[in-house]
């Protein structure tokens, strides 16, 4: 049976609870022992690009599109591979808890591991595969088109789409290569930014904790996200103001720093750990909000003799056995996915096993 001490409860907001998700994604079903749900603005995004393509009945947007479905899929392989590297617990309530995938990647892949290095490891797994592709794509450009591109141009990289307008890439090949540097460079740097829910925050933030207490490093990450906010607006003011005929690009950057921002802003009102992350109503079974309890191993001797007289009937307390030797694996999903992901067997569990606790509970000697 696992022992529940009182700690100070944490002044920040709670993380989304799973039911506010669900109620804005479709699920997906289970990848990597892991539920997969669909976002409504992923879903929106694909949406609109379809549209577009259909309207243009142009091949090379089906193909961008195609792209971008796949690499997004191998950036959230990348983090479900490096979690998979964890080891005990960690691992166990990592590949547990629910994936919200977004426009950017997942939006609630968050590594409940202690040790903030593995935490690093889990969060960068992602912009560093989507690197890889982006280097692969380039040789691979460089192998199939010869001398017609130089894979190291600052063009392929700031202008794919003159590449695949043009004439200079004639291969099959050579074209999904474009294109997968067209979708991978952006989706790279954008996950660097240091704002949920993008990868760089959970990085950063986690990287912050091996030199400072958890509180400081948020916070040091949130003043890092507002002010990668601000550069990018100041300079997608700059690009739409001059006369560099880059509009889009300067709208676009505009558009990130909001998202950034909000994303800053947001953070600040975030736990400081990832265990800290539960639904504000987590108390309907055990009386008190699980954010305030701490879960700790006890030894179930004391119990066994307390609770259970020699004359008392060994089927009931089997069933009792049964039922203490689930509560820390129940508990611990609650930590990661919240109470509302809990099947009615779970809570049934839990609330028998909270009302024998409520019934053993003595002073302590």
């Amino acid at each position: 049976m696992a022992r529940s001490s009182r700690v100070r409860p944490p002044d920040q907001a709670p993380f989304l609870s799973s039911s506010v998700a669900d109620r804005w994604s479709a699920p997906l079903g289970v990848w990597a022992g892991a539920p997969v749900r669909l976002h409504v603005s992923l879903a929106v995004v694909i949406v609109l690009a379809a549209g577009a393509c259909v309207r243009s009945g142009s091949a090379t947007g089906w193909l961008v599109l195609a792209a971008y479905l796949v690499s997004l899929s191998l950036h959230e392989t990348a983090h479900v591979l490096a979690a998979s590297r964890l080891r005990g617990a960690a691992q166990r309530r990592m590949l547990s808890a629910p994936l919200l995938l977004g426009p950017f990647g997942g939006m609630t892949f968050r590594c409940p591991s202690i040790d903030p290095r593995e935490r690093v490891f889990v969060a960068m797994a992602g912009p560093l595969a989507s690197l890889a592709i982006v280097v692969s794509a380039v040789c691979c450009l460089a192998a199939v088109e010869g001398p017609n591109v130089k894979p190291l141009a600052p063009s392929v990289i700031t202008e794919p789409l003159t590449l695949l307008h043009g004439d200079v890439v004639t291969t099959p090949l050579g074209l999904v290569a474009v294109a997968l540097v067209l979708v991978n460079w952006p989706l790279f740097l954008v996950n660097l930014a240091p704002a949920s829910p993008f990868d760089g925050a959970d990085a950063l933030r986690s990287w912050g904790e091996l030199w400072m207490p958890g509180r400081a490093a948020r916070d040091a990450t949130c003043a890092a996200g507002l002010l990668v906010a601000a550069a990018l607006l100041a300079v997608g003011g700059a690009l739409a103001l001059t006369d560099l005929n880059l509009p889009w690009l300067g709208a676009s950057l505009a558009a990130l720093a909001v998202l950034v921002g909000f994303g800053a802003v947001a953070d600040a009102n975030a736990p400081a750990t990832p265990l800290a992350w539960l639904p504000p109503n987590d108390d309907d079974y055990v009386g008190a909000s699980l954010r305030d309890v701490r879960v700790e191993p006890a030894t179930a001797s004391r119990y066994d003799h307390d609770a259970y007289p020699l004359d008392e009937d060994i089927d009931d307390y089997s069933v009792d056995r049964f039922d203490e030797t689930q509560v820390d694996d129940i508990l611990a999903k609650v930590h990661v996915a919240g109470v509302h992901s809990l099947t009615a067997n779970e809570r049934a569990i839990l609330e028998r096993a909270s009302q024998r606790f409520q019934q053993r509970r003595r002073p302590l000697d």
